[in-house]
């Protein structure tokens, strides 16, 4: 089954007048130069909702009134054109649907695209809050809405970030069992991050939680030889205090599982007052526990497979209590620690002896396991990005597992003949409702930046059933997150490079 890569690009939406059409009431155009540029790069579609509704050019200036409770539109004869207004605004978010838009730039003040403000209705040029016509019916379908100012300043904010060299903070390693992915991730990133833009520094966490400034060659860090080259540690400072730290613009954690992925690092660039790449801490605590996860998204209305939980305390309390439950709903079952990634705790139960061994595995990672029903089922992965407040989700891929399934050796050692698939082999209609469920999912966790979301399609019927969310997925050379966006056309070194953007941008409008 063969398919083309998808454009990631989406068009504006900008007023007419914005970009030179001489649609106003009184039959000029509100030109500004960048607006038309866009028009004319294919970048940006056009609209005029009262041009849409029927009104004529020129025509009698509109402004907003509330009558009896309604917002009405009237012009300065007082003329009721409401129903005109309301059929306009109903044309402008067809065509923004099928421009693919997610984001608008409307002409402020005005009572069908005026964002924030608009005239109060006595046409004396007094302001009052609220939006006009057709940009109150764009947020209300969940586009972006912005005047042309506020574009502009945003566009001039991005631009002038990267007039001087942003001090990037890598952070790696971490305490938990995914330490080794995370150095061989970062190595990754740091091998394709743009040296004449970003200054860079090292910041390494041991796994016995010790933080070190590394000033040494950043290939050492795949390995852990890192840690050996004492002569570049500077590992005596305080987090909050010292200049080294200090100095970081723009943090990105390249950190999987607890302490790290679980919004505990997240929470502490919060308390520094410092941007970072990927999500925030409720979706990072959220995403990090399989349990609460599940929740959301069966609050969410995304299918989930069959599980239950338990803690520590009721495994020593009532070990045969939880067996014979499990034995009851029948075998195999997956265990799994509710706070880990990279499969690692992952066992398989075909009966209860393996069961018992497969909780006391899990319980070494954590307190809290979650044990899953099987499902004979494939493997299907889809990379969700968030780029200038609009939520993309590339085309999901395939894991083929060398083993039962995809455990942390399948994933990660040379020796296995685990294989990935993009696109995965299945109808445009399921990768369709699997774009869609990500996004859910992503939206749903309050998630920002990226995330990784892992579906089971059934074989014989074709289900799909969300398996969890992953807040800061794999970037080594064979992680699936960034050879899906590669598959979308966008490369490795774009990809993080967005995703710095993304962070740096967060700083100056902070």
């Amino acid at each position: 089954m063969k398919r083309t890569k998808e454009s990631t690009d989406s068009k504006l939406v900008i007023s007419a007048c914005l970009a030179g059409e001489a649609c106003r009431y009184d039959g000029r155009d509100n030109l500004v130069p960048e607006f038309r540029a866009l028009v004319e790069d294919g970048k940006a579609v056009t609209i005029c909702p009262e041009c849409l509704g029927g009104l004529e050019i020129p025509r009698k200036p509109c402004e907003i009134r509330v009558v009896k409770g309604e917002r009405k539109v009237y012009n300065v004869k007082n003329e009721d054109l409401t129903n005109a207004f309301k059929k306009g605004a109903e044309k402008a978010l067809s065509l923004a649907r099928n421009a693919g838009a997610r984001l608008a730039v409307l002409k402020a003040k005005s009572p069908s695209c005026g964002c924030g403000c608009v005239y109060d209705g006595s046409f004396h040029k007094r302001l009052v809050p609220g939006n006009g016509i057709t940009a109150e019916l764009f947020l209300q379908n969940g586009l972006t809405v912005m005047t042309e100012q506020e574009w502009l300043t945003q566009k001039f904010k991005e631009e002038s970030i990267m007039e001087k060299k942003i001090n990037l903070g890598i952070v790696f390693g971490g305490q938990s069992g995914e330490h080794e992915v995370s150095r061989a991730s970062a190595c990754n990133v740091i091998e394709v991050i743009d040296k004449e833009k970003y200054d860079i520094t090292l910041i390494g966490i041991t796994k016995n939680g010790d933080w070190k400034v590394y000033t040494g060659d950043y290939k050492n860090i795949k390995d852990g030889s890192w840690e050996q080259d004492t002569d570049k540690i500077h590992a005596d400072f305080s987090i909050f205090h010292d200049p080294i730290i200090q100095d970081v613009d723009v943090f990105f954690p390249v950190l999987h599982g607890p302490m790290g992925e679980d919004g505990t690092i997240q929470g502490l660039f919060e308390l520094m007052n410092k941007p970072y790449v990927g999500c925030g801490v409720l979706a990072s605590a959220a995403g990090m526990d399989k349990v609460a996860s599940k929740m959301l998204f069966e609050s969410a209305g995304i299918p989930v497979g069959p599980y239950v939980y338990f803690k520590r305390r009721d495994w020593e309390k009532d070990p045969d209590r939880i067996i014979d439950d499990i034995a009851g709903r029948g075998f195999p079952v997956f265990i799994k620690p509710s706070n880990m990634g990279s499969s690692v705790g992952i066992s398989k139960a075909h009966n209860r002896e393996e069961f018992i061994d497969g909780v006391n595995e899990a319980l070494r990672y954590d307190h809290k396991i979650v044990v899953e029903g099987f499902l004979n089922a494939r493997e299907i992965e889809c990379a969700v990005l968030e780029e200038n407040g609009e939520i993309k989700a590339a085309i999901p891929g395939e894991v083929v597992a060398s083993k039962e399934f995809y455990d942390y050796e399948a994933k990660y050692s040379d020796n296995q003949d685990s294989k990935i698939v993009i696109p995965a082999q299945i109808s445009d209609a399921l990768l369709e409702k699997i774009r869609e469920y990500a996004i859910k999912a992503f939206e749903v966790i309050d998630g920002s930046s990226l995330s990784r979301v892992d579906f089971f399609v059934t074989r014989a019927t074709y289900n799909i059933y969300i398996n969890e969310i992953n807040t800061m997925p794999g970037f080594t050379n064979i992680s699936m997150y960034p050879k899906m966006w590669e598959n979308m056309g966008v490369s490795y070194a774009e990809l993080v490079e967005k995703l710095i953007q993304g962070a740096a941008v967060k700083r100056v409008n902070s």
